[in-house]
């Protein structure tokens, strides 16, 4: 878990644990919290070849602090909204994973990494992130090419 104080991250628990446990393949979320909500919301799912990787990656873009003149500078929009219920972020010139992630430590004062499953297979891996999103409603997914073929995913759009 990381919390937010005076505008830096900080881990409450040792990740040693979760590291040792998520070399693998699988399916992981993030749910984030803001100061003046009791409830959590799914914020990200992703399936990936190795799960405490881009956890690492998504930490450190956490993290990352950025000069207005950075957000600002060849404005152009990164991200839509796609389902009803996700995020629309503002035009930036961030790349869209970045824009992302410098929005949810913005907003948000706690956050949550999750272990979902550990799953081998690609296609089953997307099949089943496509369906968690969908189902729990994850407010910064977006469906990869693939996904956008699958019934979850295309009765929602």
């Amino acid at each position: 878990m990381l919390k937010k104080s005076e505008g830096n991250w900080y881990r409450e628990e040792k990740m040693a644990d979760f590291e040792n446990v998520c070399k693998e393949a699988g399916i992981w979320t993030l749910k984030g919290k803001k100061s003046n909500e009791e409830k959590y919301h799914y914020l990200e799912v992703a399936e990936t070849k190795c799960i405490i990787e881009e956890i690492r990656k998504d930490i450190t873009l956490i993290n990352k602090k950025y000069s207005e003149e950075e957000i600002k500078k060849n404005i152009i929009r990164r991200m839509k909204k796609v389902f009803a219920w996700s995020e629309q972020l503002e035009e930036t010139s961030l790349p869209r994973r970045e824009e992302k992630f410098r929005e949810i430590s913005e907003n948000y004062t706690i956050l949550c990494f999750e272990l979902l499953e550990f799953e081998k297979n690609e296609e089953e891996r997307r099949r089943k992130e496509a369906e968690f999103a969908v189902n729990n409603q994850v407010k910064y997914w977006r469906p990869i090419k693939e996904q956008w073929k699958l019934e979850c995913v295309s009765q929602n759009f």
